[in-house]
């Protein structure tokens, strides 16, 4: 009974600071310095959140909360719960890290929220923090505001410390590679239909776009729903003990 509380602590220490790292990225933004490089940047910082939200996903840790019951829907063992700490806490000191020398920068509000982006980038980006948010567990219960990193080497060490100790959890749960696959195939679906909404919004305002929308999303045309506007995203539900996850249109059994 021990061991099973201790788990249980484990685990939900585990969920928090999973939850902290991905509440602190939503807050991060772009300075407006980077320039030329911004919207790249931009969208850097999104996939590093989505890789990250995704192996959270595909080990449950969004649906773990302060309930001891909740354990049970993980797929973490005791033995797991030092090696995903150490990975979790290393990201954690990064982003903090990466916060604390961009307040010493001290550009206040040289940066926009939400980011001024290309039309066809912007409902890419829209649909990412859609799909994050969806996977937060809400445990954290940490403050925090805005900030912004307006160093182009504090940005890309941030972006490698993520990517690194992201592909290193994933790494530890190779029995989760098919819930890995289906997870972002899933992402890849919802971001096509943000720019299938896209491209039905201005196919008789903007031709050239239209036309280019079209081309890019005709390899995918007839997998995408046509009633669009019905989608939804992130949203979880639970049936007959199930659990469902859609993103766009599309609906994956878990």
């Amino acid at each position: 009974m021990a061991e099973v509380a201790g788990l249980a602590l484990g685990v939900v220490g585990l969920a928090s600071t999973f939850d902290t790292i991905i509440k602190y990225l939503e807050y991060a933004h772009v300075g407006k310095n980077f320039d030329n490089d911004f919207q790249d940047s931009v969208l850097k910082l999104d996939n590093a959140r989505l890789q990250l939200s995704r192996w959270g996903a595909a080990v449950k840790l969004n649906f773990v909360d302060e309930n001891p019951v909740s354990m049970d829907a993980t797929h973490m063992t005791e033995s797991d719960i030092p090696k995903v700490k150490e990975r979790l806490d290393w990201i954690l000191a990064a982003v903090q890290k990466c916060e604390r020398k961009s307040k010493k920068i001290d550009k206040r509000g040289d940066f926009e929220s939400p980011p001024n982006l290309q039309p066809m980038v912007r409902p890419l980006h829209i649909r990412i923090n859609e799909v994050v948010k969806s996977r937060r567990n809400r445990l954290s219960k940490i403050e925090l505001a805005k900030w912004a990193i307006y160093d182009k080497k504090h940005f890309q060490s941030l972006i490698n410390s993520i990517t690194e100790h992201t592909d290193a959890l994933v790494k530890l749960f190779p029995a989760l590679e098919d819930e890995q696959k289906k997870l972002c195939e899933a992402e890849t679906a919802s971001l096509c239909e943000s720019l299938a909404i896209l491209q039905k919004a201005i196919e008789n305002q903007d031709k050239k776009l239209d036309e280019a929308l079209k081309y890019i999303l005709k390899p995918v045309a007839s997998q995408l729903t046509t009633n669009i506007q019905e989608s939804q995203v992130g949203v979880v539900t639970h049936q007959g003990g199930a659990v469902h996850q859609t993103f766009g249109a599309f609906k994956i059994r878990k």
